[in-house]
């Protein structure tokens, strides 16, 4: 029989081991739970982030791949793509869950913002972009190529680039427009997945919220017991928490019926307009590519 985990502390002391089998082991574990334990983790997380800093340790990308995901259920998208882009190949996109897609609809958002900055400063402005960046973005492209079969337009994907800095002067207001749309459609996916982690977050604290219940209701027996408190007193403390139990079953009911709901009636529409959008991207590549032939 397997015994489920419910702490992350015996984990997380391995940090703190000389040897690097220990650290090892612990960024393997916690990269597997952290989704379920990243308050727990977030309190060490000085302790990650170090091992990542630390340029002879061998597995400075999952240290970061943990650091990542622990600062995206923290709400910090910016330290959490940072680490994402120190995950590497660790960082993979082709995994569809819900980090994933929004430490790529972030990339995205930056990368374009900086690509527009560079349109608009007329080469006036030194405004970097970071190669890490651009890969995932590129092979963001790629797997968009390869889940609607555009094979022979991969290649496109690697050089949009190279392509917005040559400046061609017919296609650039055209480039900018779809660089401009394209960070209006990932900041869409940023809001709405902020909107869903509000409602994670409301959820987190239910367990919480009973824990105290459960506390207050054993205090005032222990009071009664002893002659403290009277049954009308005791009575109140009850008729409370049932009433703060009905609130709580409701607004769980309403997010299982209604926000779930929604989520996947948003998702398809966004879904839908993103293939639009790509087809779009695909079209003015294959004529932005013909002014070079």
């Amino acid at each position: 029989m397997q015994l489920s985990i419910t702490s992350a502390g015996d984990v997380l002391s391995l940090l703190d081991e000389n040897t690097e089998k220990g650290p090892v082991y612990a960024l393997h574990r916690l990269n597997a739970i952290v989704d379920v334990f990243w308050p727990e983790i977030s309190d060490k997380i000085s302790k990650v982030e170090s091992l990542y800093e630390y340029e002879n340790f061998k597995h400075r990308e999952l240290a970061a791949l943990v650091s990542s995901k622990v600062y995206y259920h923290l709400g910090s998208l910016d330290n959490a793509l940072t680490y994402a882009l120190g995950a590497g190949r660790l960082f993979d996109v082709n995994d569809k869950t819900e980090y994933v897609e929004t430490i790529i609809a972030h990339c995205i958002d930056k990368y374009t913002k900086l690509q527009v900055e560079k349109f608009q400063s007329d080469g006036t402005a030194q405004i970097h972009i970071d190669q890490r960046l651009e890969d995932i973005v590129n092979r963001m492209f790629q797997r968009c190529f390869d889940d609607k079969k555009y094979k022979q337009d991969q290649h496109y994907a690697a050089q949009l680039d190279e392509l917005a800095s040559r400046g061609f002067t017919d296609r650039e207001r055209n480039l900018e427009a779809l660089i401009a749309t394209m960070g209006n459609v990932s900041e869409g996916i940023r809001d709405f997945n902020e909107r869903i982690q509000e409602y994670i977050g409301l959820l987190a604290c239910f367990p919480l919220i009973l824990n105290i219940q459960r506390s207050g209701s054993e205090f005032m027996r222990n009071l009664q017991h002893h002659s403290l408190s009277t049954i009308s007193d005791f009575n109140s403390v009850v008729h409370r928490n049932q009433v703060l139990n009905h609130v709580v079953l409701a607004e769980i009911n309403f997010f299982q019926k209604e926000k779930v709901k929604d989520f996947n009636l948003y998702m398809k529409i966004l879904m839908n307009e993103q293939i639009q959008f790509y087809e779009k991207i695909t079209s003015e590549l294959h004529e932005a590519a013909v002014t070079f032939n």
